[in-house]
C-alpha cells in the first residue's frame, strides 16, 4: 500500500529539528523507518509532516562518560551490537542488537527508533528495562546534544 501524502523534512541539526518540531507538533520522527514507514504504508498512521532525522550527525554515536553508556538516537542496531564499549560494559545490549531483524535492518535501524515506538514485542524494551536504563529527550543541550535532564525508562513506559 502506498501512505497518504505528507510533506517530508530533512533538517540538517538538533536546532533545526527542535525548530521544526516546534513549528510542526503533530510531525512523525523518522529515524532508521523500520517502524514509522510500514505503519505508514499500511495508513496506521498518516502524518502531514515527517522530520527525517537521518542527516543529524551528532545523533549518531555511541561513548563512554565514567561509568555511563551513552548511546545517541541515530546509533544503529549495527553500531550497538559491533561497538566494543558497549560489547565490554552491558554485553547484553550489544547481544540484543545482534538479534534484531537481518543484517539490513541492523544496518538501517536505530536504537532510538526502536525505542521511540516502543514495541512491547519489540527487542530492545525488555533489555532497556532489565539494564534500569536512562533515556533524555531529543536534543538535550543544542551545542553538543549532552542531556538536559535524564528520564527513567521504567517510569515512563506503562
Amino acid at each position: 500500500m502506498i501512505p497518504a501524502p505528507f510533506e517530508y523534512h530533512q533538517p540538517s541539526s538538533v536546532a533545526e529539528a527542535l525548530q521544526m518540531l516546534t513549528r510542526l507538533p503533530e510531525a512523525k520522527l523518522l529515524a532508521g523507518g523500520h517502524s514509522l514507514l510500514p505503519m505508514m504504508k499500511l495508513r496506521l498512521v498518516s502524518p502531514t509532516h515527517v522530520v527525517d532525522l537521518g542527516r543529524i550527525e551528532a545523533l549518531r554515536f555511541i561513548r563512554q562518560e565514567g561509568q555511563t553508556v551513552v548511546v545517541g538516537a541515530l546509533a544503529t542496531h549495527w553500531m550497538v551490537e559491533s561497538s566494543d564499549v558497549v560489547r565490554r560494559t552491558v554485553p547484553m545490549l550489544a547481544e540484543t542488537a545482534a538479534r534484531i531483524g537481518d543484517v539490513q535492518v541492523r544496518n538501517a535501524g536505530t536504537i532510538g527508533g526502536s525505542l521511540a515506538h516502543a514495541d512491547p514485542a519489540a527487542d530492545y524494551p525488555a533489555a532497556i528495562l532489565a539494564l534500569d536504563a536512562q533515556r533524555s529527550p531529543l536534543g538535550g543541550s543544542l551545542r553538543d546534544c549532552s542531556p538536559r535532564r535524564w528520564l527513567p525508562t521504567r517510569s515512563s513506559w506503562r
